[in-house]
């Protein structure tokens, strides 16, 4: 079986790839932007960086090509789109743009007109499976309900990120009902991991919130040291607020359980239903208290002490360094809604339920690079002139 697959450097691009290398039937065209020789090297440490060895035959077994997603043509020749296409047994897109608060221009192109070019191959062999990996966001704003899988309604959105994947999601059911091929949307939630993380191997989002909380502590402590001498006396715990609902939830998924599951589906002889996508949350069946993550980012921040608030406020400037350190998170700080998953269990009924995730979890979710010197850097919390 041959998978051609975008995202395979990212986080769960990279968990993906690890599981998909366990069949060996399976070979794995690996697209994206690097050139060819610099992209293999970081598919061996994407796939390293997961904990998972690489296999000895993993050069003839993955083969990178360079693409231009936002290319109508993936920026290849004739002949070379030609082979892929005719090639490809199931077409699975990961890559896309991750950042909730990104440029809508930016999240457009990447996630929007990317994934309409990615379908233009996938269109091109009428035997090729087509696997879309969305998010269990596009529900936008909605709260206090059970969000069903069959569903894709017009919402009201968060973060710029959710509605281009809303809109993406929307071209990917345009096409299983023109086409009738079979097709699948995977919604994962936000997927973790406590694993250490590799200096610069991909981050999931409670990595890239805690690598913002270091920037933070960092700032603080030389804030403290500059200000203070001798005679100044210890300061007592700082208090800062921040917006939601202690009570609301979050869900969280460990990314090892996610991959299992979704290359069990990928890899599963697709149901049969012309002319309409299957849709699978790949979500945990229990949410996480937001109140539980605020704890876990009050045990990276000795000295700060959180406050959950409701009400509207004015930030002060330790508070906006807080919200930028959250890298966006904090739009879904006051959600309390749940997800369908019975097409998902119906597809992976042979799993067992994820874990909870416990306190010492979430602790080390949010635990930053492990190499300071080598870091992947997070945005700045304070812009340089």
């Amino acid at each position: 079986m041959l998978i051609t697959l975008t995202g395979a450097t990212g986080f769960l691009g990279s968990h993906v790839l690890a599981r998909l290398l366990r069949d060996p039937a399976v070979e794995v065209v690996a697209l994206g932007r690097d050139p060819d020789d610099v992209a293999a090297h970081r598919l061996k440490t994407a796939v390293a960086a997961t904990g998972c060895a690489v296999p000895e035959d993993f050069d003839s077994r993955v083969r990178p090509l360079r693409i231009t997603l936002e290319d109508e043509h993936l920026g290849l020749s004739h002949p070379q789109y030609a082979a892929l296409a005719r090639r490809t047994d199931v077409l699975w897109h990961l890559a896309g743009c991750i950042e909730l608060d990104a440029p809508a221009d930016r999240l457009r192109r990447v996630n929007v007109e990317g994934t309409r070019n990615i379908l233009k191959l996938a269109a091109s062999n009428a035997r090729t499976r087509f696997l879309h990996t969305s998010t269990a966001y596009v529900a936008g704003a909605r709260t206090g309900v059970c969000v069903p899988e069959d569903e894709l309604g017009e919402e009201e959105f968060l973060t710029p990120y959710e509605e281009s994947k809303f809109h993406a999601e929307r071209l990917v059911h345009r096409y299983a009902a023109e086409t009738g091929r079979p097709t699948a949307v995977l919604r994962p939630s936000v997927l973790v991991s406590d694993r250490p993380l590799a200096a610069k191997g991909p981050r999931h989002t409670l990595a890239a919130v805690g690598a913002g909380l270091g920037q933070l502590r960092t700032y603080l402590t030389d804030s403290a040291a500059h200000s203070a001498d001798e005679t100044t006396p210890a300061r007592p715990p700082l208090s800062l607020r921040l917006s939601g609902d202690p009570e609301a939830e979050v869900n969280l998924l460990q990314v090892e359980y996610a991959s299992e599951a979704m290359v069990h589906i990928a890899c599963s002889r697709p149901q049969k239903q012309v002319g309409k996508a299957h849709t699978f949350h790949v979500v945990h069946p229990r949410g996480t208290r937001v109140g539980a993550v605020v704890q876990a980012v009050e045990h990276h921040l000795p000295g700060i002490r959180l406050s959950m608030t409701g009400e509207r406020f004015q930030p002060t400037a330790l508070e906006s360094l807080l919200l930028r350190a959250s890298q966006g998170t904090h739009a879904y700080t006051g959600l309390q809604r749940t997800y369908e998953r019975a097409a998902f269990e119906a597809a992976t009924g042979h799993l067992s339920a994820p874990a909870p995730l416990t306190d010492t979890y979430l602790r080390a979710a949010l635990a930053p690079p492990p190499d300071p010197a080598h870091p992947c850097p997070p945005r700045p919390l304070l812009e340089r002139s």
